[in-house]
């Protein structure tokens, strides 16, 4: 009974547990790709009907949520549902509400409480090692469980996230940019702000006389890896535009001032080929 109970509660959040136990979301897609089990090529399928977890490799054959875990790691069925446990709990706790903070003072709120939870610098550390980047900064933060929601406020699950503070131009905290490590659409997302997050950036590195500015995280750190100054990342196009300047230089796609005009336009155009 206390298993069959274990997989009831784990009905519609296998996107959320699987990863936990070393299978990549790259695998949890309902599409024809590579096995995580046998690593055949183009033979397996995450469908999760009915929210079971259900796959099918054709040369594993089919099977479960619990299944996929019990080959991967050699484990019985009273083991697997002992670990799944672990990670979703053995009672019926209901989703994190969807509420929209509507004073400044609960924004706030949120997002230290986002920031607060954010305690696990091995999912930073992960996800920019994925992306071919070598460099790293202690602004950001890695959040193992952040709750994530479609358009329509459903709660979908948790997943790992890179959380990345934004600081409006006078340096108060205005918001978080959730990067979502999880094959989700839209990956991206940012709290609703304080006030504004027009002229913010997340501030990667302290700034020296000379400073950088980027659209987004990954591609600010591709600059810094590649010219050695400091980059923030102002988050869109537009906030490229409306970035209001601060106290210090800033060079937006340039390494140096004396570099030739030719390899500063080419700075923004590399640094976000190394980012991709």
């Amino acid at each position: 009974m206390m298993t069959f109970d274990t997989i009831e509660r784990a009905r519609g959040r296998w996107h959320e547990i699987l990863p936990l136990f070393g299978i990549e979301t790259r695998f949890l897609v309902k599409r024809h790709g590579p096995c995580p089990l046998c690593r055949g090529r183009d033979r397996f399928r995450f469908d999760d009907k009915d929210g079971s977890g259900s796959y099918y490799c054709n040369q594993c054959g089919p099977g479960s949520g619990i299944l996929l875990i019990r080959k991967l790691r050699g484990w019985d069925h009273k083991t697997a549902c002992d670990e799944v446990d672990k990670i979703i709990g053995n009672g019926l706790p209901p989703a994190p509400p969807k509420c929209k903070p509507n004073s400044a003072a609960s924004r706030t709120a949120a997002i230290q409480r986002l920031l607060n939870e954010a305690r696990h610098p091995d999912v930073v550390a992960a996800y920019l090692r994925r992306r071919g980047l070598g460099v790293i900064s202690h602004v950001l933060q890695g959040h193992w469980r952040c709750p994530y929601y479609d358009e329509d406020g459903k709660f979908l699950g948790t997943f790992p996230a890179v959380i990345a503070p934004i600081l409006g131009p006078d340096g108060s905290l205005q918001s978080v940019q959730r990067i979502y490590c999880a094959e989700l659409d839209p990956r991206k997302k940012i709290l609703p702000p304080v006030d504004t997050i027009v002229g913010g950036a997340v501030r990667l590195f302290e700034p020296t006389d000379e400073l950088g500015i980027a659209e987004g995280v990954e591609t600010a750190l591709a600059a810094h890896q590649m010219f050695g100054i400091p980059v923030w990342a102002a988050l869109s196009e537009n906030g490229l535009k409306t970035r209001q300047q601060t106290g210090n230089r800033e060079n937006v796609g340039q390494s140096r001032p004396n570099r030739p005009p030719k390899d500063r336009e080419e700075c923004a155009d590399a640094a976000t080929s190394s980012a991709q």
